[in-house]
């Protein structure tokens, strides 16, 4: 009788539950689940629970966290989600002592704290864990969700490192294709992180420009707006959506109100997945062949409008030349 093989087994280290987590937090605990699944490993996730109390007592918790030690002693394999929590470089380390561990960073602490610096926002915590990384410890190695950061924290890194790509999801490839004119222009995002806050009004004051120019073309916000923020015409506010193809679905186009910062936006992976024309910022050129040919680029903030009329209209975009900032479109209508 052949001798069964057992198979190897994965704890996934994360703070919260992916139904506690933000949108783009709970699709990386996914994506890594499904990552060390089709590598093999049976996978049990483990969060935290730290949810409750201030930054501090959050992380108090989870450095002291025993029950995390004896469940984790026995896996073949610990992978310690970091999405940018120097504390739980913490625990990835303590746990490097008892068990193989890959520390999943996501997005480049390099970037993030430039994207942070850039934008005014806190970036103590970010300098920490970058700092973190300098130290030796046993971890095994690192992952990230793509190749530019990973060469963005080159200087950090003393141990292997790899891509751990975000999880496609099925169901957006099987979209119908678009028509134009677009009936529908969609702006999913968090305008009250440090990424979009600054330029949320600016963002939907131009858009709401367009829009009063487009009488049969709606216009939706998907995700947080701040409390003291409101709308303005003709821009209409739809919240969290559960079912992504409901978001991307139609003759939609697509604004990303990121600039590039660490790690990819939840939302321009899923307009590529979904094969939606799409608005989006300059720095986002090293994507280039990753998205869809309705990719519509600009640089200023006052080019933002020309974009989002190019995109309904389906005109056929047109590379920017290096020395030029203006946004330009060929008149034809080719889909």
């Amino acid at each position: 009788m052949d001798e069964q093989v057992s198979q190897a087994n994965a704890v996934l280290i994360s703070e919260r539950t992916a139904e506690e987590s933000p949108p783009g937090h709970a699709r990386r605990i996914e994506s890594l689940t499904e990552h060390y699944e089709m590598a093999g490993y049976s996978v049990e996730v483990i969060a935290l629970q730290a949810g409750r109390g201030s930054k501090l007592q959050r992380a108090v918790r989870v450095v002291t966290a025993r029950d995390v030690w004896a469940r984790a002693s026995s896996a073949d394999l610990a992978v310690v989600s970091g999405l940018g929590a120097p504390h739980m470089m913490v625990i990835a380390r303590r746990l490097a002592r008892r068990v193989r561990v890959v520390f999943d960073c996501c997005g480049s602490w390099t970037l993030q704290a430039r994207a942070r610096a850039a934008e005014g926002a806190p970036r103590l915590p970010i300098l920490a864990g970058a700092l973190i990384m300098r130290l030796p410890s046993r971890i095994d190695s690192f992952s990230y969700i793509h190749e530019r950061d990973v060469l963005a924290d080159r200087h950090l890194l003393r141990k292997s490192a790899h891509v751990v790509p975000q999880r496609r999801v099925a169901e957006l490839a099987g979209l119908g294709q678009v028509e134009y004119p677009l009936a529908r222009v969609v702006i999913p995002a968090d305008f009250t992180s440090f990424h979009n806050r600054v330029r949320a009004e600016d963002v939907l004051n131009r858009t709401a420009r367009v829009a009063s120019r487009n009488a049969n073309v709606r216009f939706e916000v998907y995700g947080r707006v701040p409390s003291d923020f409101t709308l303005p015409s003709r821009v209409e506010k739809m919240g969290w959506v559960a079912d992504l193809t409901s978001l991307y679905s139609g003759s939609t186009g697509v604004i990303v109100t990121n600039h590039a910062g660490s790690g990819l936006p939840n939302k321009l992976l899923e307009a590529i997945q979904a094969n939606r024309p799409v608005v989006l910022h300059e720095s986002f050129r090293f994507l280039s062949k990753d998205l869809p040919a309705h990719a519509y680029f600009f640089r200023a903030p006052a080019e933002l409008e020309v974009a989002i009329q190019a995109m309904i209209d389906g005109r056929t975009p047109t590379k920017l030349s290096p020395d030029s900032s203006r946004f330009r479109v060929q008149s034809s209508r080719t889909v």
